[in-house]
């Protein structure tokens, strides 16, 4: 049996017996399945199943030559659905050989997912990440932001783009599961994920996996069911990709640091177009269920996993990338592990080393600046959430139309900031606190007529990268001696008018340059007199 057929039939296995492993607590529900997905080789499997048998007759486990008969009788519908892949495949093979093709995978994702250009392309090539090798290179985002703004569809619009069996789509899990029963999957997306909400988020058990999942991995040694815990396994997890999306504001330092961060809002255009193609929908116009050439191509034609960036030796004199923070190291290699994605995405197009690496090029550098690179900047600066701008820009207004209280002209009252924003009063108390950590405001005083806080600077700039492609073009041309031909550059435009990020993240008085002098934050006195003293809303 070829290492493929292998593959299948074992997967077929793990899909009949488990079901019929109810009765069975969850613990010993996921070893079983971790052995079933360790048999390496047919006789291994074998002796797995045949054991699994043996254990469980009165549950109706099949025996191991039922399961092949079983197996048999799929294969000529199999059959029949290969043979309408073939034609899509050299659609695939096609598209994947395009120079256009990021902009053909937009085209994609904008069937079932408007607007959010940049946002979903950068979730699109996060989740490539997990792809590649090694594993260090899986990273991992978060979208934020309010509800009902088309988070959980820009998730959904991506994953379907990429083969079923590589990606699941969660919206809670246990710590054992996590630990032990993901191994098999690229990409993890987990759905309105809420690890805080005042230490009772419905998900803050994951908090610490997620953690270890997103920087090295799992290790960890338990005992073995199928002994009957009479012997101890040690039980490993690369690190992954994990994909969330959700409505908190709140945010783990660790967390931040190993998560790019894309800020998710709705704006009356957008809600136009969306209801515009619902009408399409529901009259018959649209059909969403075609199978996509992108996950077929994934699956088929992109085999090569590994990824060298030859011009990065170029960054070590040419200072790209900011250094004076140090979350600066992560970021960078997040941002040069989206630039592999692009080239792994482009292997058909890109030569190969004497290793047989995919060898990386100036346009796939430039063309992950332009999609990504200002979510790299916000998410250094800790304003990657749009609600974190919003904030800061009405602060703004608030501070600069009126004379402040009393004598000081920078305080504000936090009840006519929640008004200003049409916010609820605990999402602008948590707006707060992350303005307070950012150094942007800090606590005044409070009376009884409200909380008051002192604006300590307009806003944040503390950029990744400083520079935009077409710095960066002549950056390459100047210092890495390529210069790009005119189609290329055309292209580089293309793309950067197709993303037109300057309407998704406005330029105003909130990205001025951050205050020299440093900010006090609030004391402990402070924040336990904000919690406790009553205020109004």
């Amino acid at each position: 049996m070829e290492p493929k057929q292998f593959e299948d039939f074992r997967k077929y296995c793990e899909q009949m017996i488990l079901p019929l492993l109810s009765e069975l607590p969850q613990q010993a529900r996921n070893e079983i399945r971790i052995y079933l997905r360790s048999a390496l080789n047919f006789n291994e499997l074998h002796k797995t199943i045949d054991a699994i048998h043996s254990n469980y007759t009165k549950l109706g486990i099949p025996t191991f030559s039922r399961l092949q008969e079983m197996y048999h009788d799929t294969e000529d519908q199999h059959q029949n659905e290969s043979n309408v892949d073939k034609k899509l495949l050299e659609l695939s093979k096609k598209e994947f050989s395009k120079k256009s093709l990021i902009v053909e995978i937009h085209t994609e994702l904008s069937k079932t997912h408007l607007q959010d250009d940049a946002e979903k392309l950068t979730l699109f090539l996060t989740s490539c990440t997990g792809y590649l090798a090694p594993s260090l290179l899986h990273k991992s985002l978060a979208a934020k932001g309010g509800t009902s703004v088309g988070k959980d569809n820009m998730v959904k619009t991506v994953l379907k783009h990429f083969p079923e069996e590589d990606w699941i789509y969660l919206t809670n899990a246990t710590e054992s599961t996590i630990e032990d029963d993901i191994g098999n999957y690229k990409i993890i997306a987990i759905s309105e994920l809420n690890l805080f909400s005042n230490d009772r988020g419905a998900n803050v058990h994951l908090l610490e996996k997620i953690k270890q999942l997103t920087e090295g991995g799992t290790s960890s040694l338990k005992k073995d069911v199928m002994t009957g815990y009479k012997t101890t396994k040690h039980s490993q997890q690369d690190q992954k990709t994990i994909l969330y999306n959700t409505a908190e504001t709140q945010s783990d330092e660790q967390l931040s640091t190993r998560f790019n961060v894309i800020g998710v809002e709705a704006s009356s255009g957008k809600i136009n177009a969306v209801n515009k193609n619902t009408f399409d929908v529901f009259a018959g116009v649209v059909n969403s269920a075609e199978t996509s050439w992108i996950s077929l191509g994934i699956k088929h034609l992109l085999k090569n996993n590994t990824v060298v960036i030859p011009y990065a030796l170029m960054f070590k004199e040419i200072k790209i990338f900011d250094t004076t923070d140090a979350r600066a190291m992560r970021d960078t290699k997040r941002f040069l592990a989206l630039v592999a994605a692009v080239a792994w995405l482009y292997q058909l197009q890109r030569e190969k080393d004497s290793k047989g690496r995919i060898v990386s090029i100036p346009f796939d550098f430039l063309v992950t600046l332009i999609i990504a690179g200002q979510f790299f900047n916000y998410t250094y600066s800790g304003t990657a959430d749009k609600r974190i701008l919003n904030y800061i820009e009405c602060m703004n207004e608030i501070c600069d139309k009126y004379d402040g209280i009393g004598n000081e002209k920078e305080v504000f009252a936090r009840h006519h900031l929640q008004e200003k924003m049409g916010v609820s009063i605990n999402t602008v108390k948590d707006l707060s606190k992350g303005c307070q950590d950012l150094s942007v405001i800090r606590f005044h005083h409070k009376d009884n007529t409200g909380v008051y806080y002192l604006r300590c600077q307009r806003g944040v700039k503390r950029v990744l990268l400083g520079v935009n492609y077409k710095d960066m073009i002549d950056v390459f041309d100047k210092n890495g001696g390529v210069k790009l031909d005119n189609s290329t550059v055309g292209m580089l435009d293309f793309i950067n008018n197709l993303i037109n990020l300057n309407e998704n993240r406005k330029k105003d008085s909130t990205l001025e340059e951050i205050d020299t002098q440093k900010v006090d934050t609030p004391n402990e006195k402070d924040e336990v007199e904000e919690i406790h003293v009553g205020e109004k809303s």
